[in-house]
């Protein structure tokens, strides 16, 4: 899954998914990320840092043809949730559009990023 824009002949790629094969490998990675980095759990992050990782952290698996970045929201919005202890009654999807250059541009930027997904959240 590539996320492509220009010409035909000159095409940009923005982003490429891990191939589907190994979209249960990672999915398996993230859901135990998500667990261990829980403000309950043996590593937890900061509200809005955890938040933000989880959200790229999943885009940059792509594991739906479509939706995923409506999930993604959904995701990030459960981690702040779990670490305000309560719903917390705000709407990214609405934050995100009033900026959505500037969102679409940093997620370009952080799939850009090489990390080893078993260390997010890990001093090193």
């Amino acid at each position: 899954m590539q996320i492509v824009s220009g010409r035909l002949d000159r095409p940009v790629v923005h982003f490429e998914a891990p191939p589907s094969a190994q979209v249960p490998d990672e999915m398996d990675g993230y859901v135990d990320w998500f667990n261990r980095t829980a403000p309950d759990a043996e590593g937890p992050l900061p509200a809005l840092t955890r938040a933000g990782l989880s959200h790229l952290y999943f885009e940059s698996i792509h594991p739906f043809e479509d939706g995923n970045g409506r999930f993604g929201r959904a995701l990030a919005e459960k981690s702040l949730a779990q670490n305000i202890g309560q719903p917390s009654l705000i709407a990214l999807a609405f934050t995100i559009e009033r900026k959505r250059k500037d969102y679409y541009d940093q997620l370009e930027a952080g799939a850009l990023v090489v990390f080893e997904p078993s260390s997010i959240g890990e001093e090193r």
